[in-house]
């Protein structure tokens, strides 16, 4: 284990010369006080006041079916379609 640590930072000391580290430090410094201060002072993310609007295509039966029951039980606008529009009784019920 000690070995490793030693032929790591003989590595990077053969790399990096020695005037560079301090810049180094400083580099990474700058940049963890960007990441916090970028966190902190990004405005939060405003919610559309409207529900979403979802289309569905083959609503009278199966999953689209399903798909329509559960996004119109979360307040989504759904717009649901169907090829017989006849045959869509429970759909035209939600």
């Amino acid at each position: 284990m000690i070995e490793a640590k030693e032929t790591l930072h003989t590595l990077v000391a053969s790399v990096m010369p020695q005037r560079h580290r301090p810049l180094t430090r400083f580099f990474f410094a700058v940049l963890m006080v960007a990441f916090v201060a970028g966190g902190i002072l990004v405005p939060p993310v405003a919610v559309a006041a409207e529900p979403p609007t979802v289309l569905i295509t083959g609503a009278s039966r199966g999953m689209g079916f399903e798909f329509t029951q559960q996004y119109a039980e979360k307040g989504w606008t759904v717009i649901a379609t169907c090829r017989s529009p006849a045959k869509a009784d429970e759909l035209q019920a939600l």
